[in-house]
């Protein structure tokens, strides 16, 4: 029954954090995912060390303390969103920046997260260090418990709030103390008591006041529907008369502006439903997104994530046309069906893999979602990664254009220029990339009041569509800045930077004279560094800062909170540590080894996750996947190690596999992925399953013949061996992130080859006085 315990703690563990995740993305935005990764890691290194200082206590008498740990973790979790609940609905990451105080606040949050995943982490390490002789069975039992913890977590996030989950989990703990061990039972029905009070009064978390759904649910006559809880991101719905809409609408409109119902995914708006029976159903026409419906009329049209039944009731006008929208929430995708007309499709899907699967069918016109007017992505897409905008999506769109067909760009204009100046470098990038040169030839560009519409085509634009361009701007009051006349003059207000300057530079010769010397950075994305929403250049945060959003300062908040990370590593896992600094000092090749592996492993983990996010189309799926399928695998090499002797010969070996087996995928990877792209979700599991398996069970072997090895000849230095790899991983997590943005995630699994190569290094070099014996350890 141990090791089932044993399973159902780590289970737990695991859920906790994809739970976390989930529900400060909802709570505060993206920022905080790296802090729940980072934090949990944290908790294992503070259990390592801790367990350091009881090196000297008997393993009978250190093992009955697993029991009361486990149980108390459960706790800890079961009670988490409550006592966390103060901290979050008064932090505000915009506000990071204005003073001391909210770095306090944030720091405190994450000593609050940190307590079940340091108390569960010392349980855990108990049992390592007691069972040390049983390693393979232990490792392999923490391992898959926490792959059967990323996989359950899914279906759960479908049923309950993440927070409102979290105490439900807490449970896990309480059954895996009383699983171990019946000892105390005063203390587990205590416990048991405790969390049964968290789940009868646990109640769902606000959004912050800076959030669009905190702004919406402070509106008169409101009318809120939901919660709905998914892992895609919990849905809220909210209907008020002065909710309305009209996306940047021609002043020569005449007509009732609609108050339609607003979607809400995570606390951002989504979605708009119109009734398209009632007035104001057409309003977009009166917008620049009815710029391309001004030109042709069209066979065909495709939407990808189109932010309501708006767009699709446009295109749908004209009852010849075959329209079909792709949405990524099934339950806006459910909910639109029932607001759009008999002749359009809805199918629920990632965008991005739909384009990819799309072979035998051409469209006349396909229209992107808006970009630039609030923040990025939530969740684990902490810098904002897009797989949706990147140069290959746009290679690809083209791809599946009919030969006089258009793609469409809708942008919000910001200032100083962004978003729009990094759609135009996409737009060009994919135009060059199907050996277009003259690219002035084939772009449209329309301003409206408050955003610009890019309008692109394989084929040189015509005369015809030229003018009905210009006539389409002059009805509604807009400007076409390309192609203009030379004395057209500009209707609207200039912004500091002039948006049609920037343009023509930017179809031009100089483009990349430019890309290289604007003041942000608007090169185009590609999949190995989609990271659409972050703009700031190396050594200008400083200046640069009150012109960003917040989702723009993600790169900055890593840095900082990197920062934040290293001294919570050196205060609550090295502190403890201090007392044995000259035993430590001697064992060079102890700390080289295990660092190698937890930095190799988290940097492996954030790639991949990042990485397969656009064959999942959310982070949440692509991260429970890929976890669960490298804890299967680590598990299954953690048993298959235990037929392997101590010799040290072994534990040099696998590392060196280990880092040649990462250094292939590092460079095979992205291939793979362009090649399962097209296919549907089970041959995706089944063509990169395997591989990402295979991996695991060769990653999951250097741990336990580690620690085998060390209980040989070095028994003292398990527990801070385990309290080395859980730090290095949490320095690890933010650190994948930084260098992705740099380099790409690519590179990002080449450098967790080179860190196995790190621990081969410390294999060979720190432990060669090791004899086959264990009479000496160096």
């Amino acid at each position: 029954m141990s090791l089932l315990s044993i399973g159902l703690l780590s289970a737990m563990l695991l859920a906790v954090q994809l739970s976390l995740i989930q529900s400060l993305g909802f709570v505060q935005g993206h920022h905080l995912a790296y802090v729940v990764l980072s934090v949990a890691l944290l908790g294992f290194g503070a259990g390592g060390s801790l367990l350091t200082l009881f090196r000297k206590t008997a393993s009978d008498r250190l093992e009955v303390w697993y029991a009361p740990l486990a149980s108390f973790a459960g706790v800890s979790v079961a009670w988490l969103p409550r006592l966390a609940k103060g901290f979050l609905h008064t932090l505000e990451v915009d506000l990071l920046f204005t003073g001391v105080d909210p770095w306090l606040q944030l720091a405190a949050l994450g000593a609050l997260l940190c307590v079940p995943f340091c108390v569960g982490a010392l349980a855990l390490s108990i049992v390592f260090r007691t069972r040390s002789e049983h390693i393979g069975g232990v490792y392999a039992a923490n391992l898959i418990g926490s792959a059967l913890g990323a996989s359950i977590v899914i279906p759960m996030l479908t049923q309950w709030l993440p927070e409102l989950l979290l105490p439900l989990l807490g449970g896990s703990g309480l059954l895996s103390g009383l699983l171990f061990s019946r000892r105390k039972l005063w203390w587990h029905g205590f416990c048991g008591v405790l969390i049964f009070l968290a789940i009868l009064t646990s109640s769902p978390w606000q959004p912050s006041q800076y959030r669009d759904l905190a702004y919406a649910l402070q509106l008169p006559e409101r009318d809120v529907e939901g919660p709905y809880p998914h892992y895609h991101g919990r849905l809220d719905i909210v209907s008020a008369p002065a909710l309305r809409f009209a996306p940047d609408v021609s002043l020569q409109y005449r007509g009732n502006v609609p108050a339609p119902p607003h979607y809400f995914v995570n606390g951002n708006r989504a979605a708009v439903m119109l009734d398209r029976d009632a007035a104001g159903h057409h309003i977009l026409a009166y917008t620049p997104h009815g710029l391309p419906y001004a030109l042709q009329e069209y066979a065909s049209v495709l939407l990808l994530a189109p932010e309501g039944n708006a767009p699709v009731l446009l295109a749908a006008s004209d009852e010849k046309t075959t329209v079909q929208a792709i949405v990524p929430h099934p339950l806006i995708a459910e909910h639109m069906r029932a607001y759009v007309p008999p002749h359009t499709g809805i199918t629920r899907a990632d965008p991005r893999g739909f384009l990819a699967a799309t072979r035998h069918t051409t469209y006349d016109l396909v229209v992107f979602p808006p970009r630039g007017l609030f923040g990025g992505p939530t969740g684990l897409q902490t810098l904002g990664g897009d797989a949706l905008f990147t140069t290959e999506a746009i290679v690809r769109s083209l791809d599946i254009l009919s030969p006089d067909g258009w793609l469409a760009f809708p942008v919000w204009l910001d200032d100083p220029l962004r978003h729009s100046l990094r759609v135009l470098a996409l737009i060009r990038a994919g135009l060059q990339r199907q050996g277009i040169e003259m690219l002035e030839d084939h772009v449209l560009i329309l301003r409206g009041w408050g955003s610009v519409f890019f309008m692109a085509s394989p084929e040189p634009i015509g005369a015809r569509a030229i003018e009905k361009a210009r006539a389409f701007a002059d009805g509604q009051g807009f400007d076409l800045i390309h192609p203009a006349e030379k004395d057209d003059t500009m209707r609207h207000g200039a912004l500091d930077e002039p948006p049609a300057k920037w343009f023509r530079i930017l179809l031009g010769a100089d483009a990349d004279a430019f890309l290289q010397d604007y003041r942000f950075d608007v090169t185009a994305p590609t999949d190995a560094r989609p990271f659409f929403d972050q703009f700031i250049r190396p050594g200008e945060w400083a200046g640069d800062l009150n012109w960003l959003s917040v989702s723009e300062r993600g790169m900055t908040v890593l840095y900082v909170l990197l920062v934040q990370l290293l001294v919570a590593v050196l205060l609550i896992v090295g502190l403890p540590l201090w007392p044995l600094r000259r035993q430590l000092a001697s064992g060079g090749g102890t700390i080289g080894y295990f660092s190698g592996l937890g930095a190799g492993f988290m940097l492996y983990e954030v790639a991949l996750i990042q990485l397969l996010i656009p064959l999942w189309g959310d982070p949440v799926t692509g991260a429970a996947f890929v976890i669960t399928t490298l804890l299967v695998g680590m598990s299954l090499g953690s048993l298959f190690s235990r037929r392997l002797s101590n010799n040290h010969g072994y534990t040099r070996v696998l590392t060196v596999i280990a880092c040649f087996c990462l250094l292939l995928i590092g460079l095979g990877m992205p291939h793979l992925i362009r090649l399962v792209l097209p296919y549907g979700g089970m041959v995706r599991m089944a063509l990169l399953g395997p591989v990402i398996f295979l991996s695991a069970v060769l990653l999951g072997m250097p741990f336990p013949c580690g620690i085998r090895l060390l209980r040989r000849r070095a028994p003292a230095h398990i527990p801070w061996a385990c309290g080395i790899d859980g730090a290095v991983a949490v320095l690890a997590a933010p650190s994948a992130a930084l260098l992705a943005f740099y380099f790409g995630y690519p590179v990002v699994v080449l450098l967790a080859a080179m860190a196995y190569a790190v621990s081969a290094t410390a294999a060979f070099v720190g432990w060669r006085n090791v004899d086959d014996r264990g009479k000496t350890f160096a």
